[in-house]
Order: structure tokens, then sequence, then C-alpha cells
């Protein structure tokens, strides 16, 4: 499994294309973001089993958008990463704020 995932960002790493990259950035972000809030959700009503999986996995994710953003080369590029994760961000608390009160 670990070795999987080390080939996945060896991957990322050497793709050329950054539009791959960025697509990338923006579903782990906005995964993150959907995982974040329902965390927060569940802490507020107490479900304690949702927030321990949901806890595990939240800083493995956020180390892979960090390891993604560090491995940036160029100013550019990481000022493309920080736009897509403040959209991945905003549709995703998004989601989540509909999904719960709807």
């Amino acid at each position: 499994m670990i070795s999987r995932v080390e080939r996945a960002f060896e991957w990322l790493a050497r793709e050329e294309n950054m539009r791959i990259r960025l697509f990338v950035m923006l579903l782990l972000a906005l995964f993150t973001n959907i995982l974040g809030c329902s965390f927060a959700y569940a802490t507020a009503h107490r479900m304690t089993a949702f927030i321990g999986v949901i806890g595990f996995f939240l800083p493995m994710i956020n180390f892979s958008i960090s390891m993604l953003f560090l491995g940036a080369q160029t100013t550019k590029e990481r000022l493309y990463i920080m736009l897509i994760n403040s959209v991945a961000l905003s549709i995703g608390g998004v989601i989540v704020s509909l999904y719960f009160t709807g």
C-alpha cells in the first residue's frame, strides 16, 4: 500500500502537465474540506466513532497536499495551487452546508 502511494507521489512530482497536478490538488483539497466540515458536524453531534475515523484520515490527506505544495518548483505554480485550494475549500464548504441543512 505504501509503495503505491510513494509511486503516485513520484509520478505527480515528475508529471510535466501542470493541469493534471492542479486537478489532483483540487480533488484532494475538496475531499479534505468535506471531511473537515463533516468532522466539525460530527463533533457537535457527538458521533464518536465517526470522529475517530475522520480524525485518523484527515492528517494523512493534509500531509499529501502539503507535500505537493512543497514539491512545486516555482512561485507561479505555488500560487496556482493556492488558488485551486481556495476554490476547492469554498466549494467543499458549500456542499457540506447544503447537505447537512437540506
